[in-house]
């Protein structure tokens, strides 16, 4: 078991399912649910520190005096389809105006246009509907995984409009909102058996949830900082 999975274990029969971070230590390790590779416990510093991962982070509060205290029931689940709906918001509210001339500007051959961007996070939502249905009717998955350069590449989404991309990013993104508002929590730790990084051969639904909307927030700031980028490189041409 990983020490996030022991620490939902012990939590999840505790009053409030809130402990003393000490006292969740020593009940994990007396329970022997986990165990440093030495066969040490893990101190009660180490369990603050995995609760504070982006990845965990949405599965536990740390409270004053040391407490940490696992999400309520259905807390997740709301959290992650507002944060959707936000992100979909902000994308359709800040750039449905935006001049097409300006979607299809490439800096450099490695640089994404702002349309390659978009068409970017389309495919990463048809990829990951698959996997958020298919982790709901299996506890265990295997999909391949999928190359992102190669992908924009062979769609070519110059060709496209801009606000084409972008109503198909926002459409297909409310129904990944739907989605997850209607997950079964029992659902939320079934895996999907694929090399996720150096540390893990695979990544749960509710991981994948978690990851999957981090990844539209940081190419909204990459979206953003293109942008800056090709309005400042024009605005400097004309001077």
């Amino acid at each position: 078991m990983t020490l996030h999975g022991a620490m939902i274990a012990v939590l999840s029969g505790h009053k409030d399912k809130t402990m003393i971070l000490t006292e969740l230590s020593d009940e994990i390790f007396r329970r022997g649910l986990y165990a440093m590779q030495d066969g040490r416990q893990a101190s009660a510093g180490q369990i603050r520190a995995r609760a504070r991962l982006n990845t965990y982070k949405h599965l536990f509060n740390l409270l004053d005096g040391g407490h940490i205290r696992l999400v309520q029931k259905g807390e997740f689940i709301s959290i992650k389809t507002k944060e959707l709906e936000e992100l979909i918001e902000i994308f359709k509210n800040d750039y449905s105006n935006l001049d097409e001339s300006l979607a299809e500007i490439k800096l450099s051959q490695d640089k994404w246009t702002l349309k390659e961007i978009i068409g970017h996070l389309i495919d990463s939502a048809s990829n990951n509907h698959q996997r958020f249905i298919r982790l709901q009717l299996s506890c265990d998955i295997e999909l391949p995984d999928y190359k992102c350069e190669e992908w924009i590449k062979i769609q070519n989404h110059q060709n496209m409009k801009f606000s084409d991309l972008l109503n198909l990013f926002i459409c297909i993104n409310k129904l990944m909102a739907n989605i997850i508002s209607n997950i079964n929590e029992s659902s939320l730790q079934n895996k999907w058996h694929v090399a996720w990084d150096e540390n893990s051969s695979f990544i749960t639904l509710d991981d994948l949830i978690t990851h999957y909307i981090s990844h539209i927030k940081s190419h909204l700031i990459h979206f953003q900082e293109r942008l800056n980028e090709i309005e400042n490189g024009i605005r400097l041409s004309s001077v």
